[in-house]
């Protein structure tokens, strides 16, 4: 799961992803209780994020919208 391999590799900072990628792992956080301390940015790429992805998560994780381009 991108959730171990993130903490595995130590401090990662960054992450891209599609927004499957994202909610997925949000729904993870929220199953699991797991964490990921060292993430700070996480970008959404190929689509728009959709609106659940900042919802609800502020326990697991926060969430700053920032678009870019069109």
């Amino acid at each position: 799961m991108l959730c171990e391999l993130i903490t595995a590799e130590g401090a990662v900072t960054a992450c891209a992803a599609v927004p499957t990628v994202w909610l997925g792992l949000v729904q993870y956080l929220k199953d699991t209780g797991a964490k990921i301390p060292s993430l700070r940015a996480a970008l959404v790429a190929g689509t728009k994020a959709p609106r659940p992805a900042g919802r609800g998560t502020s326990k697991a994780a926060a969430f700053r919208s920032v678009r870019s381009g069109a």
